[in-house]
């Protein structure tokens, strides 16, 4: 019986410890959804389509690139993506903002 007990423990134990692991692998993906999808980066290069957005479209124009990509954002959140395309949104803004920070600097 003690064989018994203690192998369910160590059942219980291994699933907990599954579920842990793919819970932070989950919050990981998400993170990486927001601050740095993998679908935005060039094929070949460490470059982010935004970076070249940037480069293009001079400083007015990529804030305001990054204002109405929040936008968009917010406008669909409740029918899309919920929480994660409001932390999209909010992270559009901090390109904005860095971006109009880092003028003159």
């Amino acid at each position: 019986m003690t064989n018994n007990i203690t192998e369910a423990v160590e059942n219980m134990l291994n699933t907990l410890e599954n579920l842990t692991c793919k819970q932070k692998a989950d919050e990981n993906e998400e993170l990486d959804m927001i601050n740095s999808p993998a679908h935005y980066k060039l094929d070949g290069l460490d470059v982010e389509s935004k970076d070249v957005l940037k480069s293009v479209l001079g400083t007015e124009g990529y804030v305001h690139w990054s204002c109405g990509n929040a936008m968009k954002y917010i406008f669909r959140w409740e029918k899309k993506n919920g929480l994660e395309d409001l932390k999209k949104a909010r992270k559009n803004l901090d390109f904005a903002i860095e971006t109009l920070e880092g003028v003159g600097e």
